[in-house]
């Protein structure tokens, strides 16, 4: 069947020629025009001759096929699978329907949000269709803005900031009355940092579209971090009147709450958000945080588990950042095996990230302490033992740059003589803070430690606090002697930075540590009967391990020492026991003890 209207061959030829030119030429305008979008953005101002030269070069572009506009329907409604299938339909009549393009990718991105956990597992494979989708319908139409919006919107969530803000700001250009677009340049400078910068964005979208719920959520957002505590209650239940259930908004109210010292209306905000999204990370991380401070921190271990659980995919960067913080939080309660379970999680899915690997060092840092305090229970040589040489190795494995890992490896390989034989340039290389000297002192103090000669320790340690000036200085030496089982220590070097909150927080543990370490040996006097004399020195082992000048802890092992006729362990144990000034008349029977199991020791 012959066309009604023929056209000559020439204008075919040049139409096409056309086309051609415009394909080669537009990946310049894309550049020009991107570069254009980030000194937008980075001036906070959008030019008017901008939008004049990008609406010269392509207008915006709004899909035409009525089979787009009712697939487009379907999806505002979530019906996805019948909108998918007229999406089909259009790119069937015309594969080069750019509407349709982009409507597959909203397809293909909302179901990223499903809560059908097998349709998330495949979350990363879904975005990157949504971005094919979205760059097709770019080429086919440079003009849409909405296509523009949405490639912007997965390149952010990607962490693609410098691509997303290249894509909000050409949608911003090609249709400054959009609220969407308006909105999303705002979150752009509020994420930087330019709060200031982003509030007129906000208000501008809402000029533009009030029932805008993301917008009015991010002003109050915003107006939250400036301070305004006020607009922000304003704009929160605004937002949360449009949309009651909405798992950002609640969490922002917690966050405001908070900022307010309401920390009763904050935690019950955190957990209406979590009801609303079980796998919202940022409120269960605050909701954990409200627990810790009240020393629950069972309880905040426990929430933040099952926030871990409702997220499938491993890849997602909520995963990593939930599995981190319960491994820390097991890492300040001494319990390795369980945060070095967490680390490795991270550790299978992303091997270099930082944080997890300097996590996994301590760890192993904590195990090779336990080996240590484990040998010399049983008699073993503190200073020579194979096992915690390995464990440091690998701890320095993780992260060359563990300065306790160093310290310890330097005690293993010769105590004090080879710790003074080191090049102080190559062991600076490594240590910022606190200085070489400290780190010098609290090296050997260590050792005297491991020695149980507890009046060098106290010189070594003493010099340690009084050799760092900075805040942050003495806060870390504060922390690395807690760390040791020094609280005493501990606590005199913070009071030196009390003005800083570490420093309160520092004084705060040191307290638990020295709490814990007393509960250790009242557990322990709970153990009468010879059969469970394994469990009795466990316990006191760890009350040691808390706080090394436990006077009541050397004397019970002492006396469990004596018992099982170790005789060489049991007079070390008593004059640790003497050094640490006990009441005159206890001190008498304890010498008394020493010299009877001294006779006995050299006649065995």
């Amino acid at each position: 069947m012959r066309s009604i209207v023929q056209f000559p061959k020439a204008a075919i030829v040049f139409f096409l020629g056309l086309l051609l030119l415009g394909s080669l030429f537009a990946p310049l305008w894309a550049q020009k025009s991107a570069q254009e979008g980030e000194d937008v953005l980075r001036g906070s101002i959008v030019r008017k001759d901008w939008y004049e030269a990008s609406e010269s070069q392509h207008k915006w572009y709004e899909p035409k096929s009525w089979r787009v506009r009712k697939a487009d329907q379907w999806a505002e409604e979530y019906k996805l699978g019948a909108a998918e299938y007229y999406y089909r339909i259009a790119l069937k009549a015309n594969p080069q329907d750019a509407g349709a393009h982009n409507g597959l990718g909203k397809i293909y991105y909302q179901q990223t949000t499903s809560s059908n956990q097998n349709i998330r597992k495949n979350m990363k494979t879904l975005k990157n269709r949504a971005i094919q989708e979205f760059l097709t319908a770019l080429r086919y139409e440079p003009g849409y803005a909405e296509a523009h919006l949405n490639l912007g919107k997965v390149y952010l969530e990607q962490n693609r900031v410098n691509d997303a803000k290249e894509h909000f700001a050409q949608a911003l250009a090609l249709n400054p009355n959009s609220s969407e677009a308006q909105e999303m340049v705002g979150q752009v400078l509020l994420d930087e940092g330019g709060v200031n910068e982003a509030i007129p964005f906000f208000i501008k979208a809402l000029e533009l579209d009030s029932a805008n719920t993301s917008a009015h959520y991010k002003l109050g957002k915003a107006y939250t971090t400036r301070g305004d505590y006020d607009l922000a209650y304003e704009q929160l239940n605004i937002a949360l009147y449009q949309h009651p259930n909405n798992a950002p908004v609640q969490h922002q109210l917690g966050v405001l709450y908070q900022e307010q010292g309401n920390g009763s209306a904050a935690i019950n905000a955190f957990k209406k958000a979590i009801a609303i999204k079980p796998e919202y990370a940022d409120a269960s991380l605050h909701l954990a945080r409200h627990y810790q401070a009240r020393g629950d921190h069972v309880l905040a271990i426990e929430q933040l588990k099952n926030t871990l659980e409702s997220v499938p995919d491993r890849e997602d960067p909520r995963y990593s950042t939930l599995a981190k913080k319960i491994a820390q939080m097991h890492l300040a309660n001494q319990q390795a095996d369980e945060a070095a379970f967490y680390y490795q999680k991270v550790l299978r899915s992303q091997a270099q990230d930082e944080e997890a690997k300097k996590g996994m060092s301590q760890v192993v840092v904590l195990k090779a302490k336990k080996t240590q305090a484990l040998a010399m229970g049983y008699g073993g040589d503190l200073l020579t033992t194979t096992q915690s040489r390995k464990q440091l190795e690998q701890a320095l494995a993780y992260d060359p740059s563990n300065i306790q890992a160093k310290m310890i490896q330097v005690k293993l390989n010769g105590g004090s003589r080879a710790l003074e034989a080191i090049n102080p340039a190559a062991m600076s290389k490594n240590i910022s803070n606190p200085a070489y000297m400290a780190n010098q002192n609290i090296a050997r103090g260590e050792i005297w430690t491991a020695r149980f000669d507890y009046n060098r320790a106290k010189q070594e340690f003493e010099s340690a606090m009084h050799s760092v000036r900075k805040p942050e200085d003495i806060i870390q030496v504060g922390e690395m002697l807690l760390d040791m089982g020094q609280p005493d220590f501990a606590i005199k070097t913070f009071k030196r930075a009390m003005n800083e909150a570490a420093a309160q927080e520092g004084i705060r543990k040191a307290h638990e540590a020295q709490l814990a370490s007393q509960s250790r040996i009242r557990e322990a006097l709970l153990y009468k009967k010879k059969s469970t004399s394994s469990e009795k020195r466990r316990i006191l082992d760890e009350a040691i391990h808390l706080d090394h000048r436990n006077a009541e802890a050397h004397l019970l092992l002492g006396e469990l020492y004596s018992d099982y006729k170790n005789y060489a362990w049991a007079i070390r144990h008593y004059h640790v026991y003497l050094s640490l000034n006990p009441p005159p008349e206890e001190a008498q029977k304890v010498q008394k003890r020493i010299r009877r199991l001294t006779k006995k020791h050299i006649a065995s």
